[in-house]
């Protein structure tokens, strides 16, 4: 019995241990390569190209928005550069 109770507990460690690795990669999301919006007011509008037409000054503030899923939730943008936007003239 007391064999058994040590194999599930450490089955439930491994669960435990690649549940949470899963969950990390699947969250680490590359957000610059998809379209970038920068917010005006409370209205969100394509920001071009970076170094191009906008570029983002290291403040502490965010610079750029991109839509995790523009499908199912396309009014949903999440903070992907941390900066402050600029458009270049």
């Amino acid at each position: 019995m007391r064999k058994a109770k040590i194999g599930f507990m450490a089955f439930a460690i491994f669960l435990g241990v690649g549940g949470a690795f899963a969950s990390k990669i699947k969250t680490r999301i590359d957000c610059n390569a998809d379209t970038q919006y920068y917010l005006s007011g409370s209205t969100y509008f394509p920001a071009g190209l970076y170094g191009v037409q906008y570029y983002c000054y290291q403040v502490p503030l965010i610079c750029t928005y991109y839509q995790p899923n523009p499908i199912s939730q396309p009014n949903v943008y999440n903070p992907c550069v941390i900066g402050e936007y600029e458009p270049i003239r």
